[in-house]
């Protein structure tokens, strides 16, 4: 598995991360709306070690914006279930520097169907992270549908969307989010058995999420990043009117 490391240093992964030596599973905690149900990060991980020669950490960390380490790490998971609470100015700062930097987050909703109120919260925050660019779904030529595997068909524990959608900047999707529940389809009971069936496709459907959750995290950790400044009068009007909303 030597091309994965030579697809590391071809594509370049960004210099704020390049002290990392092992790649682990990061959750962004923005309350209990967003806390994991079970333990199945090494599922994962696993998956990721057995078909990559990426090395990894397998202690799971918790991290909120506000951490002073957010910039040790290259990927960063949001998985809520219900809208979270409004991201403070500060936070929308230093979370929007973290992804200018090549940082990239993965959003995914546990909920797992369009229009409800996570959905509404991320088209929000996203716009208030990155105004000049939207929420836009994945095309078929994206290079997360095959930095690793060949994606062809969706993946999850249901199908909402096709492919997911991603906010770019700068070249690079710096945001990444799925509708149809790609980490719902990793939990296993004490006998290890899948918790969760995937509708409609049953596990023909769940092996298509698994590898598209690798090619996430492959993309996410290679490519390009670019300084650019913050539009803090922007920002602050919609963090406004999201308040006000609430």
């Amino acid at each position: 598995m030597r091309k994965i490391f030579l697809y590391l240093i071809l594509t370049g992964v960004s210099t704020l991360f390049s002290h990392a030596q092992n790649f682990q599973w990061v959750s962004l905690n923005l309350g209990d709306e967003c806390a994991d149900n079970f333990d199945f990060h090494h599922e994962i991980l696993n998956y990721l070690a057995s078909n990559t020669s990426i090395t990894i950490d397998k202690t799971k960390k918790e991290i909120e914006i506000s951490d002073n380490d957010l910039f040790k790490y290259p990927f960063i998971v949001l998985s809520c279930k219900a809208s979270p609470r409004t991201l403070s100015f500060s936070e929308i700062l230093k979370l929007r520097k973290y992804l200018m930097h090549g940082g990239t987050l993965f959003i995914n909703n546990r909920f797992a169907r369009g229009g409800s109120g996570f959905d509404n919260w991320v088209e929000k925050t996203t716009e208030i992270l990155f105004s000049e660019n939207s929420l836009m779904p994945f095309s078929r030529k994206h290079a997360a549908l095959r930095s690793f595997f060949l994606i062809k068909k969706p993946g999850g524990r249901f199908i909402f969307g096709d492919a997911p959608s991603a906010v770019a900047y700068a070249g690079r999707s710096v945001i990444i989010y799925s509708k149809n529940d790609l980490l719902g389809i990793w939990p296993k009971d004490l006998l290890g058995r899948y918790r969760y069936e995937c509708i409609p496709g049953g596990e023909e459907q769940r092996q298509h999420g698994k590898k598209l959750l690798l090619n996430i995290i492959m993309y996410g950790l290679t490519g390009s990043y670019k300084l650019d400044a913050v539009h803090q009068p922007h920002i602050l009007r919609k963090l406004r009117m999201m308040n006000a909303g609430q």
